[in-house]
């Protein structure tokens, strides 16, 4: 199941990715420089279970690597860190707080040749679609 995830992926688009944010508490010039960038994500799980999910966008780099069903220290857009748990459900890799108070549920499911990440917090949601490279 996890092989599906592996791999390159380049940004294709964002839907309502600003709102998202602004739900976040990410102020406005965060949310200029976010809504206007094209990241790519490189996913690998190694022998082990380990799974390395990075991000790139510009210059920037953020990595995370974990083991399913295991908490971890996660940042969010808005810089704030806080603890997460990633699962797989129905063939979707699912990454949701530890405390449903802070940060957002991330859901990325494969669609076709593409990765479909959508992002929910509280009663606001985002998509961001990527094409495998």
């Amino acid at each position: 199941m996890a092989e599906q995830f592996v791999g390159k992926w380049n940004h294709v688009k964002s839907d309502n990715l600003d709102e998202f944010l602004k739900a976040l508490g990410v102020g406005m010039v965060k949310r200029k420089m976010a809504t206007s960038t094209s990241p790519s994500l490189e996913i690998s799980v190694d022998g082990n279970g380990c799974w390395t999910v990075t991000t790139h966008v510009g210059i920037k780099t953020q990595k995370s690597v974990f083991k399913l069903g295991e908490p971890f220290e996660n940042t969010g857009p808005a810089g704030n860190t806080n603890k997460v748990v990633a699962t797989l459900e129905d063939g979707k890799l699912v990454v949701q707080p530890v405390d449903s108070d802070k940060g957002a549920k991330v859901v990325r499911e494969i669609i076709g040749d593409q990765l479909i990440m959508t992002m929910t917090k509280g009663n606001v949601e985002a998509k961001r679609t990527f094409k495998k490279a």
